[in-house]
């Protein structure tokens, strides 16, 4: 079994990491800051730090809520916490094998932790995951070399006998309609109870965390006080957001193709009428007709040359091939009719809104069968679509740097800079620059202060300035 495990931080983009680095594909982490507001999105679970003091006797209530059925138990995933310092991995593990895996793929190494232990009993889980080197690895590799040196103050509460603060994690995860508190300290689960029909698992997830925040007390001295320390932590483990945004450019890139087929047709069919005859009254009428039909003309012509060099079959982030791609805008077997645009955009929210707002459909009539597109309407539609796209380009690009950010925080965080210092220190020493540095600063330190002692003496002693004006004025 790995015995030495190291403490990690409350850091999403640690987890997010140590998600990627187990082999999951699907899932990130992210930090919540207010707990009045309401989530967005779908959640799969929450981590929770918090300040862990001896079993906190303010929350006995816990025991009524205890699971002991053993088959409840040993059928979700459930681990004992047996060695010191995995409260971290135990807590994103009970998320990650407890949570609905349509979109999540876990890898080899949980797949295969997550078969070896079914049906298992906690403690069997928890000594099964210390029996694994990749988790522990993982785990370790995200951790600061070498743990910071104490005070003199921690010292001192070393020395005489006190323990040291310590903060441990734990999650919340959904299972069956009803949530659920794994603590691989406790026993067993804690049941919270089911949710109501009407809401999101995530709001009775709230309730639950802000009666714990404002019903925790503190047990020193055998008094049942509110205990006001804030340092705690919230993570939700949630849906990869960088997945998502693909699947939304690559659906936006289709309604784009789908619409300027559409529009492909109407000039078609406009090249092919033949023009009305003219008479004296509606000479004008026509010739406005015809300004506004040239105006939509040059419109459609600017899209369609636009098209061509801002659509190409193989994007970045589309997962088609440029046959595929192809054939999906020249297709001869699906007809570039207004029922067909209707069909293929229903797909996204937004553009179904836009849909439904340009049909004129009554009760009896299907929306997609009353749907006729103008070609104004068509790019306006096109507009929106483009417009969508840019913003979710963005928003993608957005991500990958803050992914890529992670990384470089967790490459400060693992490097060891008391060796770059201890060694640049002792090259100063043999150059012989360190002993005139340190008389340099001392100077230096010594004559900011001489400065600001002689600004504070010569600054006037400040009187009751207002008595002695009222007294020159009686004096008048």
């Amino acid at each position: 079994m790995s015995k030495e495990w190291l403490e990690l931080e409350s850091d999403p983009g640690l987890f997010t990491l140590m998600v990627q680095e187990f082999g999951v594909s699907g899932i990130e982490v992210e930090e919540i800051y207010d707990l009045q507001k309401t989530f967005d999105g779908p959640a799969y679970g929450f981590i929770f730090l918090f300040k862990w003091i001896e079993e906190r006797k303010c929350r006995r209530k816990d025991e009524d809520q205890f699971v002991f059925n053993e088959e409840m138990v040993n059928n979700m995933f459930f681990a004992q916490q047996h060695i010191p310092n995995s409260c971290a991995t135990h807590a994103l593990l009970s998320v990650l094998l407890n949570c609905d895996r349509t979109n999540v793929k876990l890898g080899m190494h949980l797949e295969r932790l997550l078969d070896f232990t079914k049906g298992m009993t906690p403690d069997e889980k928890g000594y099964s995951i210390g029996n694994m080197p990749q988790l522990a690895k993982v785990h370790n590799s995200h951790a600061r070399r070498e743990p910071p040196r104490l005070n003199d103050k921690q010292a001192m509460q070393v020395a005489s006998g006190k323990s040291a603060e310590a903060f441990h994690f734990v999650s919340y995860v959904p299972i069956n309609g009803r949530l659920y508190e794994l603590d691989g300290l406790k026993p067993a689960p804690i049941d919270h109870g089911r949710w109501d029909n009407k809401e999101e698992w995530t709001e009775k997830f709230q309730r639950v965390i802000k009666e714990r925040l404002g019903m925790t007390r503190s047990s020193a001295n055998g008094n049942s006080e509110p205990y006001k320390d804030i340092r705690f932590n919230l993570m939700a483990v949630v849906p990869d957001k960088c997945q998502q945004l693909k699947r939304r450019i690559q659906k936006l890139r289709m309604n784009k193709r789908i619409v300027l087929e559409a529009l492909e047709k109407k000039v078609r069919q406009r090249s092919s009428q033949s023009p009305s005859p003219v008479t004296g009254r509606t000479r004008h009428r026509q010739k406005q007709a015809a300004a506004e039909r040239q105006a939509e003309d040059a419109a459609i012509a600017a899209a369609l040359n636009d098209s061509h060099t801002s659509i190409s079959p193989n994007t970045s982030g589309s997962t088609e091939t440029a046959s595929e791609a192809s054939s999906t805008f020249n297709s001869p077997i699906r007809p570039s009719t207004p029922h067909s645009i209707r069909k293929h955009l229903c797909e996204d929210e937004c553009m179904q809104n836009l849909l439904n707002s340009h049909g004129n459909h009554n009760s009896q009539t299907p929306p997609s069968a009353s749907f006729k597109a103008t070609p104004k309407e068509l790019l306006g539609l096109l507009s929106r679509l483009e417009s969508e796209i840019t913003q979710a380009e963005d928003a993608l690009v957005d991500h990958t740097e803050r992914i890529r950010k992670y990384e470089i925080d967790d490459n400060r965080r693992r490097h060891n800079y008391d060796r770059f210092l201890s060694s640049f220190l002792s090259l100063l020493a043999e150059e012989g620059h360190l002993a005139r540095l340190i008389r340099q600063a001392t100077t230096n330190s010594s004559g900011t202060q001489r400065r600001n002692l002689k600004k504070t003496q010569k600054r006037p002693v400040s009187k009751n300035t207002g008595a002695s004006k009222r007294r020159k004025k009686k004096k008048i």
